[in-house]
């Protein structure tokens, strides 16, 4: 799934978010060697109505928005949801709009990845070593009735044997990575994930927001 999280799509709507005018990056991301709070590994979900969800000592809460990635058999639970029935090691998916409950759709399987977009704000919630490569900055940027887009963005040369999940985007224009804001995620694009073989990764926008590998 991609899109933007949810305080700066509405800032963008507003126009109050300068978007057109900061440097805005991306930055391709190895979901399993991000060590914050904000990425946890998922190692069951039931096929049953509604699905639970394993994750050991996630540390999620009532209502936080997730994106799931990853599942295979269970395919159902990939996806951007909100999360309810909280418990210490598992929780249960409810869509965002409706609020209706996610049912199991297969047998899990997968190397899959729950990733909590309500904590998720700043670049320095990206370990270094979780960053495959970075581009340079977006160009041609767009928004326009709820959709951002940009020039295909090119990452060069990235180094052999690196798994990269997911594609983040981040605004360069602050001084550190402790104020950098994650403005946008994408874990559901084409091809991901990609595996690095030393030569460049592009990853172009589509019509519906964001882009595809």
């Amino acid at each position: 799934m991609s899109g933007f999280m949810s305080l700066f799509k509405q800032e963008a709507l507003k126009g109050t978010y300068p978007l057109a005018t900061d440097n805005l990056k991306g930055v391709l991301v190895k979901l399993p060697s991000v060590t914050s709070a904000m990425v946890k590994t998922i190692s069951a979900a039931t096929n049953a109505s509604p699905t639970v969800i394993t994750s050991t000592a996630h540390g999620f809460a009532n209502n936080d928005r997730v994106s799931i990635s990853g599942a295979v058999g269970n395919t159902a639970i990939n996806g951007r949801w909100k999360l309810a029935s909280v418990a210490a090691n598992t929780f249960q998916l409810v869509d965002i709009i409706t609020g209706a409950a996610v049912n199991g759709n297969g047998v899990f399987s997968g190397s899959c990845y729950v990733v909590n977009l309500t904590t998720l704000q700043f670049l320095t919630s990206i370990d270094v070593a979780a960053r495959a490569s970075t581009s340079g900055n977006l160009g041609s940027k767009t928004f326009t009735l709820g959709v951002f887009s940009f020039a295909v963005i090119t990452f060069t040369a990235v180094t052999t044997g690196q798994t990269s999940q997911a594609v983040v985007f981040y605004d360069d224009t602050p001084a550190t990575d402790a104020t950098k804001p994650i403005i946008a995620m994408d874990d559901g694009a084409t091809n991901l994930p990609v595996l690095s073989n030393g030569g460049d990764i592009t990853y172009t926008p589509n019509a519906s927001g964001l882009g595809e590998i």
